[in-house]
């Protein structure tokens, strides 16, 4: 499988035995995605680092960015950051805030959890 698409193209296309398909950027969903990490949790944005992973026999035909990788080099990505951004007593925490943002994933209910977890972080 052959995957065309720049760090900040809106659609890459993957084209598999002469069968093109497109779909949205991951990087520009992952952006997504680690925003609302940073505001569910207090981390900040521009420490979160964002990865996206393909799996598989997929290969760039256009220059890969830094931040994609393949699946069989994910733990060697990770182990390449030694800077800790949460403590070990803090991961509990953490994964239940997410685990009930999960389940209130509604675009309204996620606004409003979201606020609410704003109001309870500066009441601390």
């Amino acid at each position: 499988m052959d995957l065309y698409g720049g760090e900040k193209n809106r659609q890459w296309t993957q084209v598999n035995f002469k069968k093109k398909n497109r779909f949205q950027n991951p990087l520009r969903q992952n952006y997504k995605h680690t925003k609302t990490l940073s505001e569910l949790t207090g981390i900040p944005h521009e420490v979160i680092h964002s990865v996206v992973v393909f799996v598989g026999e997929a290969e760039f035909k256009t220059e890969r960015p830094a931040n994609m990788i393949q699946g069989k080099n994910l733990t060697r990505h990770i182990r390449a950051y030694q800077q800790h951004l949460i403590q070990d007593e803090q991961v509990p925490e953490i994964a239940e805030v997410i685990g009930q943002w999960a389940i209130v994933n509604t675009r309204e209910n996620r606004r409003r959890h979201v606020e609410a977890l704003r109001e309870k972080r500066s009441k601390v």
